[in-house]
C-alpha cells in the first residue's frame, strides 16, 4: 500500500491494530507514505511475520502502543513519525501498565527477532500517566559492532517517561 489513509481502525484493549501482519511469511509487504490515525487501540502489530516494511508513514492518535513487533524477521521501520499515543486510563495496583511508542521484541518474554531495522524515526507526545512508558524499547547491538542497522538515528521527544529502553538481545 502506498499513499493511503487508514482512519478510525484498531480495537480498544486488544492487539488488533490498524495495520496488522500476523503469519505473513510469503512474499513481501510494504506500507509507505501513508497516514494512519485515530484508532481506539494500537496502531500497528507485526507478529510471526517476515519481509515487512513500514516506510515514511505518519502515525498518530492511538492507545497504548504505536508499533509492536514480536517474533518476526526482516522487518524494516524507517522514516516514520509516530505521535499521540495515549494511555488506556487503567488503574493498576502494581507492576504498571506497559505503554510505549515502538516496542521491538520487548512485549513478551522469549520473543526472538532477526534482521530488524528501526532507523530514522521520530516518536513524540506520549500522554502523561502513571504507567511504565518509553518512546522506544529495542535490542542492543554487540559491543564494538557500530555498523548495525538494528536501532539507529531515531529521535524521541516530549515523552513522559524514557526516551529509549535498550535491552540485551544477543
Amino acid at each position: 500500500m502506498d499513499n493511503v489513509e487508514i482512519f478510525n481502525c484498531s480495537q480498544y484493549d486488544t492487539m488488533k491494530g490498524a495495520i496488522r501482519f500476523e503469519g505473513a511469511k510469503l512474499g513481501y509487504s510494504r506500507v509507505s507514505n501513508s497516514a494512519i490515525h485515530h484508532g481506539l487501540g494500537i496502531a500497528g502489530y507485526v507478529t510471526d511475520s517476515e519481509n515487512v516494511e513500514l516506510v515514511n508513514n505518519n502515525v498518530y492518535t492511538f492507545s497504548r502502543f504505536g508499533l509492536v513487533i514480536t517474533t518476526s524477521k526482516n522487518i524494516t521501520f524507517d522514516g516514520n513519525w509516530v505521535s499521540g499515543i495515549h494511555n488506556r486510563g487503567l488503574k493498576v495496583k502494581s507492576g504498571g501498565d506497559t505503554q510505549g511508542v515502538i516496542l521491538v521484541c520487548a512485549l513478551n518474554a522469549g520473543d526472538k527477532c532477526e534482521d530488524i531495522s528501526i532507523v530514522n524515526n521520530i516518536v513524540s507526545s506520549l500522554s502523561p500517566s502513571n504507567v511504565d512508558s518509553a518512546g522506544y524499547s529495542a535490542p542492543a547491538h554487540e559491543c564494538g559492532n557500530y555498523n548495525t542497522a538494528i536501532f539507529r538515528d531515531n529521535i524521541a521527544h516530549s515523552i513522559h517517561g524514557y526516551g529509549a529502553i535498550i535491552y540485551r538481545n544477543f
